[in-house]
């Protein structure tokens, strides 16, 4: 019989367990006051997931697993099922087995095992009953319909198309009509899809209804709720309002979901909560790929239970750093685009367009249905090459029967003006860069229209005038290298470095060097993700940091929070941007870090043009590499009695 002190032993011979894991572990069997092996085996394994951004185990599937340490060659048999399920329920109060989601857990319970097994932090199994209660609550809700005109809602935006202009149903227009039907939408799609577009839309729609609506807007970065409002903004003259709707959404403001919650000083506690909410109708959240659990809970939490919720994102993209996978999971928990006798009916009226109602067997155990839409005709790529939206789409269409070798060759001998993919030993790196640096490059929004070299960006940061800073700015937005991760001779640190040196800038600092805050600060309003650059003040001639987003506030060096060089940014951290150009470096092996997901992310924050630098077989690997976070949310939201959800 295995015993604790056996996974004690294992872990000081071997490397499989850290710190953290084995202080938690510990913690459990005194709570337990019980020497329980399977108590320790759960809260190591637990933890481990955790910290790899799981949310839980699985234990039915780590049963009979047998951990190896590949150095030393030990191992070490898990537990028969059963009997692990068994023993754990001997563990309380360290430990709540349920036997059903509805069950009062004691405060003390570090560890809950549900029904089928899934092993969480008690925190992590909170937030996944919390998210599902409020989904599943919005979903249930179907509202009338308006009583509009006929094809009121294809004339509500410019961009529209009616039914005889585009004879493929327009998934844009539905997702409108779907969310004047639901209090709850679920947006999905890649770039250039039009998801700005519609929720501009929507929110029209809905202020059209309810002209004193009030709408919250939320990214989980400032970067990215700063580009959610630039984009409806820009929508605005696509829309067909009056002028009490365009002045209702020319005034809204949008902000970060921690900014949005009320971030409390020293505190993970929200200003918001389930006790004190937000005063909002309708809260709009873009960019949900990067939610991690946690926010996601705490939001919906903070939700009045009358407010719709719309959720924009990409399924296909990374998932947030943070453990959880939310937007794939809600997108996994329903079939897309489906429809009702109602909305199918009213759909018709509007477009033209005719649909076929789910059916019961369709929705059966699926409470989520009618609440995803996921769009997938790219608007971006209309009047020019379509190749970097078909090769965005092949990696969305990438299943278990898929040949990613034979995807990667094909995609690597697809070259153009728009992509091309090129081999390069890492001595050879430096000079690619170069000649991208040397090229003249359009800035566009000036008349006459400029053209620059990305190379002059030191030149015109030096020259001590606003108007060339705001060039330097929009040079750093026609190019940009990506990569994955940090070290090694194709890592971040080594990249930046290459294009310091080939910018004439010797330490950071100097006047010309981009850099990008990685930690938020609310106190000088700089948050991760923001671009500033170094420049020369013309009046003090000291050098001082100026940011895009603050072109009349300047900052010492020594004020700003940590930052970092930003010619080159992770791909993870160029989430929610999009450049002219993009050079994607992808490691010569692909290892953890180079994932399918980590591929697609890089790949679409091009707009015009894509160069990847690696090998076909890289590639493949990656494609073959899904991301894989554990949870239990889109189950859970599945496997729910099929309340007629989806009434006529």
């Amino acid at each position: 019989m295995l015993e604790v002190k056996d996974i004690r032993n294992f872990i000081q011979q071997t490397k499989l367990f850290g710190a953290a894991e084995q202080v938690m572990a510990e913690q459990a069997i005194r709570v337990a006051q019980r020497e329980s092996a399977e108590l320790y085996l759960a809260m190591l394994l637990t933890i481990k997931a955790l910290l790899k951004q799981h949310v839980c185990i699985r234990l039915p599937e780590q049963s009979g697993h047998l951990l190896q340490d590949p150095e030393s060659n030990r191992t070490l048999i898990l537990p028969e099922y059963t009997c692990w399920r068994s023993e754990l329920k001997k563990c309380a109060p360290a430990v709540a087995v349920l036997e059903s989601d509805q069950q009062n857990l004691l405060p003390e319970s570090m560890l809950v095992v549900d029904k089928d097994g899934g092993c969480y932090l008690q925190r992590q199994w909170s937030f996944e009953l919390s998210i599902k209660k409020a989904l599943l609550d919005r979903a249930s809700v179907n509202r009338p319909l308006p009583d509009w005109e006929d094809n009121t809602l294809t004339k509500l935006c410019k961009l529209f198309k009616p039914k005889k202009e585009h004879p493929a149903t327009d998934y844009q227009q539905l997702a409108v009509a779907a969310a004047l039907q639901k209090k709850l939408l679920i947006l999905s799609g890649g770039p250039g899809t039009g998801k700005t577009t519609v929720a501009a839309a929507i929110l029209a729609a809905k202020l059209l209804l309810q002209p004193d609506l009030k709408i919250a807007l939320a990214a989980p970065t400032a970067k990215a709720a700063n580009r959610l409002l630039e984009s409806l903004q820009e929508n605005l003259d696509n829309l067909q309002i009056n002028s009490g709707v365009r002045q209702s959404m020319d005034s809204l403001q949008c902000s970060t979901l921690h900014r949005l919650l009320g971030v409390r000083s020293r505190s993970h506690e929200f200003k918001h909560n389930f006790q004190t909410q937000l005063d909002c109708d309708l809260l709009l959240i873009d960019e949900c790929s990067m939610v991690p659990q946690d926010l996601m809970a705490r939001t919906l939490e903070a939700l009045p239970e009358k407010a719709d919720l719309l959720l924009l994102g990409d399924r296909y993209q990374l998932s947030s750093v943070e453990a959880g996978s939310v937007m794939a999971d809600l997108c996994d928990s329903a079939r897309s685009n489906q429809v009702n006798t109602a909305l199918a009916e009213f759909f018709h009226r509007q477009t033209g367009w005719l649909l076929a109602p789910a059916t019961a067997d369709e929705i059966a155990g699926t409470p989520l249905s009618g609440t995803v839409i996921e769009l997938t005709e790219n608007h971006r790529f209309a009047e020019k090459s379509k190749l970097l939206g078909e090769i965005a789409g092949a990696i969305r269409q990438i299943n278990s029967s898929t040949d990613c070798r034979s995807l990667a060759a094909e995609i690597a001998s697809r070259q153009g003006d728009e992509f091309a993919m090129q081999q390069l030993e890492n001595e050879k790196i430096s000079f690619f860069i170069a000649q991208e640096f040397k090229k003249i490059r359009n800035i566009s929004g000036n008349t006459p229209p400029l053209e620059l070299a990305f190379c002059q960006i030191p030149q015109l940061a030096a020259s001590g005038k606003e108007d060339n800073w705001q060039l330097a700015f929009k040079l750093l937005a026609t190019l940009k290298l990506l990569a994955p991760g940090y070290q090694g001779p194709r890592g971040l640190e080594q990249l930046n470095n290459i294009c310091m040196r080939l910018l004439n800038l010797n330490e950071v600092g100097d006047v010309g060097t981009a850099l990008q805050i990685t930690r938020n600060d609310y106190r000088l309003n700089l948050f991760n993700g923001d671009i500033g650059l170094v420049v020369k003040d013309p009046q003090s001639e000291e050098k001082v940091v100026v940011f895009q987003e603050h072109p009349k506030r300047r900052f010492k060096l020594v004020e700003l929070p940590e930052y970092e060089v930003a010619f080159a940014i992770s791909v993870h951290k160029s989430q929610g941007s999009g450049f002219d150009d993009v050079i994607f470096i992808m490691p010569e092996k692909s290892g953890e870090l180079c994932t399918r997901e980590m591929v697609y992310t890089a790949m679409t924050r091009a707009k015009k043009r894509l160069i990847c630098i690696g090998s076909s077989q890289t590639l493949s690997e990656a494609l073959a590499n899904p991301t894989c976070r554990i949870s239990n949310l889109a189950g859970k939201l599945r496997n729910v009695p099929a309340a007629d959800n989806m009434p006529d």
